[in-house]
């Protein structure tokens, strides 16, 4: 949520800062602000609003030629989005500046306890907390005083720091929220993730938890939190996360999404020859002793996990069970060693998604963890790995990120069956189905065109409905999100059955209906429901695909989609990705920055 980056070099830090918090923008803020180290101590400029508001200040001021220092982007959690509070923040002495991404969860203690001694804190965040708690710690010896300041914090956060006891350095802590750290060209860098780094570091890691970092001009030292120093383990920073340009689309989501036959021709080689399997996650004992799948994860990775249900129910014969990590983390679930828990996450580093997987480590169950991020906290945590290889997605509402994960649970789903004999086919069979889904998706790219002038017929209602059944009712639940996430339009998913129960009340003359009917079996059930909603006024707007569509279907619009068998999901929610695309940018949205939305939701 919060963006952090740092710098010790041995050039001017404030434009490279500058650089590095734009970078950081797609995971969503409200103001920004940058410290450095300065020859008469901490220089801090920070405002409300966009970046350029702040670089409009950086530019009527005179900011130190120092190279070391620490920038910001804040999400507002604690606290209205105003300059005041807006990070860093500094001590009460001026020695210390601090960046802060996460919540500190018993900030009121620590706010009570400092004003007993004296602290006068101004904001209305609770990160203020933290420079206090380091010049109240400090004796001499600033690690000393980082490792103390943060022990007394409860919560997620990650942190940088800079000093004017130790000009040369920053700081960097994190627990249980993400964190960057890179070297290249004689600089030591620190970010909120890996995907900043890039252009900047040649080489980059994640710290351990509860670990501090000191880096200097060329040079990074990791320390334990009993003070021991440790190994930084580096990889190329391209192998981590690579980086990312808009090019010549006018938004990185539109990119993104015309990026996906290669990044799912990408996820599907992992998994197979061109004829076979060859990707092993599961020995045939392992495979065989599961007598219950948990797939948890949150918002398009809640979406994918229930296609993932549908796939892995049918293929592997294991009862599955879809679950939200926000609910999964709190209950006291139904796992145990006889349970594989599948925890998908874009990042790798959703909060409630990392908690629910401790949750479930700690009930016995084996983990899997679908991401996108191979250093994540998620992947590392988890016993077994799936890398999605969507590459690094830019725009706030997934796309690549999303059908990716869809196609990597389908693979999931068939690696389970294979281990147990229970694939309903030969494995060709669904070989195939994986390959053509490249094919599929560039087919329904072409259809862009019309989904601008389907979006059109939408884009004025004030709510949109979306139904389905199977595999079609999980599309039209990512559908509904990706439309309301971005162009503000109130949209909700129901299950087609379901609307004779209570939603078609809400029905009334002009109301748009998107009915997703892609299987053949199910096909006449869904158009029945259209037929229902289209009696009481509403306009209906049908995706289907070329095998399932029947002549005496009659909605208002039909979009009609080629044909991939079992992932027939992933064309139809490409098609829809471009219908809340289109229908976003008619009403003029920030469509890569929605208001309110981060990209990685490190926080509860």
């Amino acid at each position: 949520m919060c963006g952090i980056f740092g710098v010790s070099g041995s050039t001017p830090a404030v434009p490279l800062i500058a650089a590095g918090l734009k970078k950081l923008e797609y995971r969503g803020y409200d103001s920004s602000g940058i410290a450095v180290n300065g020859e008469k101590g901490i220089w801090l400029c920070k405002s409300a609003g966009s970046l350029s508001r702040l670089e409009k200040k950086l530019n009527q001021s005179a900011p130190p030629l120092s190279s070391v220092g620490i920038g910001h982007t804040r999400w507002a959690t604690h606290g209205k989005a105003t300059d005041l509070n807006a990070h860093p923040f500094l001590s009460a002495d001026g020695m210390f500046a601090v960046a802060h991404n996460g919540i500190i969860e018993n900030y009121t203690g620590l706010k009570a306890f400092l004003s007993e001694k004296g602290f006068s804190l101004v904001s209305d965040t609770d990160s203020e907390v933290v420079p206090m708690l380091l010049e109240y710690f400090y004796d001499g010896d600033v690690l000393k005083a980082i490792r103390r300041a943060v022990s007394e914090l409860e919560g997620a956060f990650s942190l940088a720091i800079i000093t004017s006891r130790a000009p040369d350095c920053v700081f960097a802590a994190r627990k249980d929220s993400s964190l960057a750290i890179g070297c290249g060209k004689g600089c030591s860098f620190v970010s909120s993730d890996i995907p900043a780094l890039s252009g900047f570091a040649e080489q980059c890691c994640i710290p351990d938890e509860n670990s501090v970092a000191v880096l200097r001009k060329g040079e990074i030292k990791l320390f334990d939190r009993q003070g021991n120093r440790t190994a930084p383990s580096f990889k190329p920073t391209g192998e981590c996360g690579g980086d990312a340009e808009k090019g010549d689309f006018p938004f990185f989501m539109l990119k993104e999404i015309f990026s996906q036959p290669r990044c799912l021709t990408d996820a599907a080689a992992q998994f197979t020859d061109g004829k076979r399997l060859k990707k092993i996650l599961f020995s045939d004992e392992e495979a065989n002793a599961f007598n219950r799948v948990k797939l948890i994860g949150c918002g398009s990775a809640y979406h994918a996990g229930v296609a993932g249900k549908n796939f892995i129910e049918r293929l592997a014969g294991i009862p599955a069970e879809a679950e939200l990590a926000g609910e999964f983390r709190y209950r006291d679930v139904l796992c145990d060693e006889k349970t594989l828990a599948l925890f998908i996450s874009q990042s790798g580093e959703t909060a409630d998604t990392l908690f629910a997987l401790r949750h479930a480590k700690a009930k016995g169950a084996a983990t899997l963890a679908v991401v996108n991020t191979p250093l994540s906290s998620i992947a590392r945590e988890a016993d077994k790995t799936v890398h999605t290889r969507a590459g690094t997605e830019i725009a706030v509402a997934t796309t690549k990120g999303y059908t990716t994960q869809v196609l990597c649970l389908f693979a999931v789903a068939l690696l389970l069956g294979k281990a147990r004999g229970t694939l309903p086919a030969c494995e060709e069979h669904y070989v195939n189905a994986m390959l053509n889904v490249p094919r599929a998706v560039r087919e329904t790219l072409k259809l862009d065109y019309s989904l601008k002038a389907a979006a059109k017929s939408i884009c004025r209602a004030q709510s949109v409905f979306f139904i389905g059944r199977g595999q079609d009712y999980a599309a039209a639940m990512e559908g509904a999100l990706k439309l309301k996430e971005i162009s503000y339009i109130n949209a909700n998913a129901y299950a087609a059955g379901e609307l004779k129960h209570g939603t078609i009340s809400l029905i009334e003359s002009g109301t748009p209906v998107v009915a997703l009917a892609t299987d053949g079996a199910l096909f006449s059930k869904t158009m029945s429901n259209v037929e229902e909603v289209k009696a009481r006024g509403a306009e209906t707007l049908l995706f289907t695909v070329s095998d399932a569509m029947s002549d005496d279907a009659s909605p208002d619009r039909a979009v009609v989609l080629p044909h991939c068998g079992e992932l027939d999901i992933i064309p139809v929610s490409c098609a829809l990705q471009l219908l809340a695309y289109h229908a976003a940018n008619e009403l003029g949205r920030n469509v890569d920055k929605p208001r309110n939305l981060a990209k990685s939701v490190t926080v509860e």
